[in-house]
């Protein structure tokens, strides 16, 4: 672990305040490039907030100590086949690697499980070395993908 004194870690609602710090944080091209995002317009941002009551099968926390650090979720939820893609980032850098990531997925991985979820995917930058690592300690296995720049990962729970 870091040299960094791990905060409490709270997971919420995301908020207005929220979606302003995305921004900024997508705004940071290293960062996107790990979680293979693109910076994202407020219009477009605000029109997607506006959509989550309406969406069945996505679900978003936000990650948050004194401030929020991150955001968590399940989305492309399949109850038929009782599956969906895990996704969760952590930022400023310095919050990586203290144990808020595995906080993250046993919550992620509680709530799938309470919601008829048993299996989990995702897909990963292979630029993303610490985040496969992680993956795997925590028992995702590797699949076969067409793009060779993203790992895909499963896990049954």
């Amino acid at each position: 672990m870091k040299d960094v004194k791990r905060p409490k870690l709270y997971f919420e609602m995301i908020d207005r305040d929220f979606l302003q710090l995305s921004r900024k944080w997508l705004g940071d091209k290293t960062f996107c490039g790990l979680i293979m995002a693109e910076p994202v317009e407020q219009n477009i941002q605000e029109a997607w907030f506006a959509s989550l009551p309406d969406k069945k099968n996505y679900r978003i926390w936000g990650l948050k100590t004194s401030q929020w650090v991150g955001a968590c979720g399940l989305k492309n939820i399949d109850k038929d086949w009782r599956m969906a893609e895990y996704w969760g980032y952590i930022y400023p850098i310095e919050l990586r690697g203290v144990g808020l990531g595995r906080e993250m997925f046993y919550f992620l991985a509680k709530q799938a499980a309470d919601s008829g979820i048993d299996r989990l995917w995702l897909r990963v930058s292979k630029k993303n070395n610490a985040a496969r690592i992680s993956y795997q300690r925590w028992g995702f296995t590797t699949l076969e993908g067409e793009d060779p720049e993203i790992i895909h990962m499963e896990l049954s729970l």
